[in-house]
């Protein structure tokens, strides 16, 4: 039989090939010697969860995160499967204790910022998009994000900065126009709004196609 540590290696470095069928194996035959091994837990809830495999990425997520409450981004990803399960509330708890843990955890923050958006509470999204843009100022998409919480929550003229801001790092970002022309919109500036909304339907026309 192989070494624990020999075989954890193994699983490891087929996940980062994404050799995942091996990893999969690779992490059960752990859980048989080590059934709490709050790393095998972790990857077999990563896999179903790249496999849309929802309701078991969840089981598996939640006995990690029982297996190892001190592990940041164990919780992250536990954020981001409740996420994509529609169950904002237990994904902005599963962020909240990541990037308690990890303040600097800025993906766990714009997963936090994006979980509030979802439930409407926009002012707190902004915030959390802020750590998170603190800690990557140039990313597009924290900047993009913010800036649509920002705008749902009537702050139109700080969205624009941040759009602008998105669209200086990514110039062919589709969404930051059409978040752009929505704020400008918001802010009376009808013609200006028409014309990024014209900025956007030239960087997608299917856009164009399907509103009509």
């Amino acid at each position: 039989m192989m070494p624990p540590a020999a075989l954890w290696g193994q699983v490891q470095m087929a996940m980062q090939q994404g050799r995942l069928d091996v990893a999969q194996a690779g992490a059960e035959q752990s859980l048989r010697a080590a059934p709490r091994h709050p790393g095998a837990l972790h990857i077999l809830g990563v896999i179903c969860l790249q496999n849309r495999q929802m309701t078991e990425a969840l089981r598996w997520l939640k006995k990690a995160s029982q297996a190892d409450q001190r592990n940041a981004m164990i919780w992250a990803t536990l954020g981001y499967a409740c996420f994509e399960n529609g169950a904002y509330s237990d994904a902005v708890e599963a962020f909240r204790k990541a990037t308690s843990l990890d303040p600097s955890a800025h993906p766990a923050l714009h997963g936090l910022g994006k979980s509030l958006q979802a439930l409407g509470r926009h002012q707190e999204a902004a915030t959390a998009l802020g750590r998170a843009i603190a800690h990557e100022p140039h990313n597009p998409d924290y900047l993009n994000d913010r800036g649509v919480a920002l705008m749902e929550s009537g702050a139109a003229e700080e969205a624009l900065r941040d759009f602008d801001a998105a669209l200086a790092q990514a110039p062919g970002f589709f969404g930051a126009f059409i978040n752009k022309g929505l704020a400008l919109k918001q802010c009376g500036d009808a013609g200006a709004a028409l014309a990024a909304m014209d900025q956007a339907i030239a960087q997608n026309p299917t856009y164009a196609q399907a509103h009509n």
